[in-house]
């Protein structure tokens, strides 16, 4: 099974858009493929206080560790990977 994460919390994404058309590839090629949308999925930041009990955490470290291959749509601000990507 494939992941592939959208980390763009930009409503009007592009690289929402990729991270869509990754996903539907890979369905297409009949493989499965689980997605997370971070704009749909609220983490908490790192290291602040609760976030490595927090259930949303867990669960995506659980698809994270259970995929065989994992795309990340990233967008880049600044010359860098935005926070929610990191």
């Amino acid at each position: 099974e494939f992941l592939v994460i959208s980390t763009s919390l930009n409503p009007n994404s592009r690289s929402h858009g990729l991270a869509s058309a990754a996903r539907q590839h890979i369905l297409d090629e009949g493989r499965a493929c689980d997605f997370i949308d971070l704009r749909e999925t609220t983490l908490p930041f790192c290291d602040v206080d609760g976030c490595y009990s927090d259930p949303k955490v867990h669960d995506v470290k659980r698809r994270i560790q259970s995929a065989h291959g994992i795309i990340m749509a990233v967008p880049i601000y600044n010359y860098y990977a935005s926070a929610s990507g990191k």
